[in-house]
């Protein structure tokens, strides 16, 4: 059976969909066929780890469903950290050398673009001529498509420079808040009593250590981003407030977009996707109550996930290339 590999390789986790080649439409079905693997982000983990890290996944879902890699027809991936031409070629050919060890069909086709590409892809509706995708989940970060078939592009600066209204930024917030309420510099919140609770501290003064005596992944503040959706969803006035603030973040991404291409409307689809949007309420209905009141565009659901954009692109690639010969 012929098929196509499509990557959705985030900062800190990868999913690998294998989709038969027949399949005209991606339905959730497909999800089934995905394996998930660790981050694939190049300049944080490496590219040779990169390469490393996919070719385990290609071994492993060509073991767990018995594909043969000469039937593999094109591999597509959307990688986090790729923005410049220079990375899209570096991972390419990584891709490739792990596509040649594994004996994949020589003259194989194979593309890489950002993460964010891919998504939006995937995300906008069939017979849509632009759009734009805002992405809200450890980090932030927005793509926009006009119906030229330009891309307009804005946040993705990472934990330290940006990312802002995503899970790393509203942690850390709410930590700081901690700390000022501890001080009573600032208003009381549940989220001190959580976060005991969360991390066995038996006063809050522990934080200090928490934070400063060993180098802290940033998945680990970001997770702190649950504390606060739970704390908001109790009524917490303070929670509440650093989830509005992310939301207005992530508005003036839509904002960016607008000001970068004076083709989009009041009528431009506008698609979000990542955990932050997906577990807080507050955070989305903010967002697209804020839309429509300042006329940025149509909320719309995602019609399918990254990793199924990367794999149409595989095969519209694998099309093209069929012409051509």
């Amino acid at each position: 059976m012929e098929y196509f590999i499509g990557i959705d390789g985030g900062g800190t986790k990868t999913a690998c969909l294998f989709s038969a080649a027949g399949d005209s439409h991606l339905s959730p079905e497909n999800s089934k066929f995905t394996i998930k693997g660790d981050a694939t982000n190049p300049h944080a983990v490496s590219f040779p780890e990169m390469k490393n890290r996919l070719k385990l996944m290609f071994q492993e879902g060509m073991g767990k469903w018995s594909l043969s890699p000469r039937h593999c027809a094109g591999i597509c991936a959307g990688l986090a950290g790729v923005g410049r031409p220079d990375d899209e070629k570096q991972a390419a050919a990584l891709i490739q050398e792990a596509a040649d060890e594994l004996k994949f069909p020589e003259g194989i086709t194979i593309s890489v673009y950002s993460d964010t590409y891919v998504a939006l892809h995937g995300a906008l509706p069939p017979d849509a001529q632009e759009g734009i995708l805002v992405i809200s989940g450890t980090g932030s970060n927005s793509i926009g498509m006009a119906s030229s078939g330009r891309t307009f592009k804005s946040g993705g600066w990472g934990h330290i420079l940006g990312d802002e209204g995503g899970g790393f930024q509203i942690g850390l917030k709410a930590l700081n808040h901690l700390t000022r309420a501890y001080d009573l510099r600032g208003e009381p919140t549940i989220m001190t009593k959580m976060a005991q609770e969360k991390y066995g501290w038996t006063e809050l003064g522990e934080i200090r250590n928490f934070i400063y005596s060993q180098p802290l992944d940033k998945k680990v503040i970001a997770n702190f981003a649950e504390v606060v959706i739970e704390a908001s969803a109790k009524g917490d006035k303070v929670a509440t407030g650093i989830l509005e603030e992310a939301a207005e973040e992530l508005i003036i991404h839509v904002e960016s977009l607008h000001k970068q291409s004076e083709t989009f409307s009041k009528s431009t689809p506008v698609m979000v996707t990542g955990s932050i949007f997906t577990h807080s309420s507050i955070v989305t209905e903010f967002f697209r109550k804020q839309l429509q009141v300042r006329n940025l565009g149509q909320f719309s659901i995602p019609c399918k996930s990254p990793a199924e954009g990367a794999v149409a692109i595989a095969k519209e690639q694998y099309n093209k290339n069929r012409k051509v010969r």
